[in-house]
C-alpha cells in the first residue's frame, strides 16, 4: 500500500507497506493487517521470453534485529532461537550491541543458575556466531522497558 494514497502500489520500484489479509483465525480474522514492513516491486526476467513481478528487497521494522560482526557481517537474531534447555535457568534475557563484534548479554538469573549455565550459553552462542563474534555476561536484575511495558529481545546501538 502507498503510504501517501493508502492505495495499492502498481508501478515498479514504488516503495508500499505490505499489507495482508489472514484467515487461520475464524474468531477474529485479520483483515488488511499493516505489517510495518515496506517493500516495492521489481520485475524478474527468467529468460528472453518469460518475465513476472515479484516483491524487491525488504525493508522491515525489525531492521535492527540484527547483530553484527566484527567484519560487519550480519546475523539475525533468528539464528539464536535454540530449541533446546540452555536458557532453562534464565528468567529474562537480552541481547546488546553497542561494538563491532561484541554481544553483550544482560541476564536476570533465576535461583538455578550456576556458571555451568553461562558457559553452555556462551559455547552454543558462539558455535550459531562464529569467530566473528565475543560474547559478554552482564549480570542484572531487571531488563529496561519500552514505553509499552516490554524489554526488547535487542538492543542495537550501532547504525545499521
Amino acid at each position: 500500500v502507498d503510504t501517501k494514497t493508502n492505495l495499492p502500489v502498481s508501478k515498479l520500484d514504488v516503495l508500499g507497506e505490505l499489507v495482508g489479509t489472514g484467515f487461520i483465525n475464524y474468531g477474529m480474522p485479520l483483515l488488511r493487517y499493516k505489517t510495518a514492513d515496506f517493500s516495492s516491486w521489481k520485475m524478474d526476467i527468467y529468460d528472453a521470453s518469460w518475465s513476472m513481478p515479484t516483491l524487491g528487497t525488504i525493508k522491515g521494522r525489525w531492521n535492527q534485529e540484527f547483530l553484527i560482526g566484527k567484519d560487519r557481517s550480519k546475523v539475525s537474531l533468528t539464528a539464536l532461537n535454540m530449541h533446546s534447555s540452555i536458557y532453562a535457568n534464565i528468567d529474562k534475557l537480552q541481547f546488546y550491541q553497542e561494538e563491532f563484534g561484541t554481544i553483550q548479554l544482560n541476564v536476570v538469573k533465576s535461583c538455578n543458575y550456576s556458571k555451568d549455565d553461562e558457559k553452555s550459553i556462551r559455547e552454543k552462542i558462539m558455535r550459531k556466531l562464529g569467530s566473528q563474534f565475543l560474547v559478554k555476561f552482564n549480570y542484572v536484575h531487571s531488563l529496561s522497558l519500552t514505553q509499552s511495558g516490554k524489554a526488547k529481545y535487542l538492543v542495537q546501538k550501532l547504525d545499521i
